[in-house]
């Protein structure tokens, strides 16, 4: 047990030495994507009707804030807002690991992206589906990949591609024993693009 305490101790103090010595220990991200959304409805059976949506804007933006252990593995919580015309807003809270991959003279440092995050609802496009709650009550998985393009020093072009898993659950019904509920899973897609500033 001892030894075991010991090497915990060296790898965790190796981990902070290297951080030490890398040139930029954090990262402050800026990064979203915008877009329009329209949908129709159309019914050809014995009851012929038809229904367009106008076009419907949206912005889903992310604000970062890394924090290097190592020349490879950042942590980075996030903040990411949701705002659709039309609809109230959508935000969670993010707790993401990144391992960078560091190309020797390279200014293209891709990476991989893990996280979990909680919020007030799934957005979707013009629509916050699920439950709408005034507290945190959606878990949400993040998975990507992206690349940052080094500009120079301090600053870097971010363009990143995430896997999201939102999941919540809802009692629709206390009248049945047990209670009626709905556990929710909806899936997204999203490229963002962004700016990283090297602190």
């Amino acid at each position: 047990m001892k030894s075991k305490i010991i090497v915990i101790f060296v790898l965790v103090v190796n981990i902070f030495a290297n951080a030490q010595t890398n040139n930029k220990k954090y990262e402050l991200s800026f990064s979203g994507t915008i877009g329009a959304f329209k949908s129709s409805l159309e019914t050809s059976e014995a009851f012929s009707y038809t229904s367009e949506s106008e076009l419907m804007y949206y912005l889903i933006s992310n604000i970062r804030f890394g924090y290097y252990l190592n020349r490879n593995f950042e942590i980075e919580p996030e903040l990411q807002f949701a705002l659709y015309e039309g609809a109230d807003p959508s935000y969670s809270v993010n707790a993401n690991i990144l391992y960078n991959f560091d190309i020797d003279s390279s200014k293209i440092k891709p990476f991989l992206l893990v996280g979990y995050g909680l919020g007030n609802s799934v957005p979707f496009f013009n629509t916050l589906l699920g439950p709408r709650e005034n507290s945190p009550s959606v878990n949400q998985l993040n998975a990507g990949l992206g690349t940052k393009i080094i500009l120079d020093n301090s600053i870097a072009i971010r363009i990143e591609y995430r896997f999201q898993l939102y999941k919540s659950e809802e009692e629709l019904s206390n009248n049945f024993n047990p209670p009626l509920i709905h556990n929710y899973s909806y899936y997204m897609h999203n490229i963002l693009f962004g700016i990283s500033l090297l602190l």
